[in-house]
């Protein structure tokens, strides 16, 4: 995150990720929890401040584009090609 964010991110705490996937119909689905601290710029003085996260994400991969209706509008749902894998760090950055 450093090298793709310099300006913004200054340093990472070790990234703890507790989670489990499903697959039903051909659909996976990513549930995660992400705690870690970032090192960042104050964004009055600039000074660096640390800024705990800890947040829950759900991602459903699909290769299918008619799956799309399977899922609300407000879900997060990425349609894979070509038999592409799922790249956690991808969805982590």
């Amino acid at each position: 995150m450093t090298k793709l964010f310099p300006d913004i991110i200054l340093g990472v705490d070790p990234v703890k990720v507790d989670g489990y996937v499903t697959y039903d119909g051909g659909d996976a689905t990513v549930s995660a929890n992400v705690k870690t601290t970032l090192t960042v710029p104050s964004s009055r003085s600039l000074t660096p401040v640390e800024l705990p996260l800890d947040f829950n994400f759900t991602e459903t991969y699909i290769d299918n584009r008619s799956h799309f209706s399977r899922y609300e509008d407000d879900e997060v749902v990425f349609l894979l090609k070509d038999r592409e894998l799922i790249d956690f760090d991808t969805a982590l950055a």
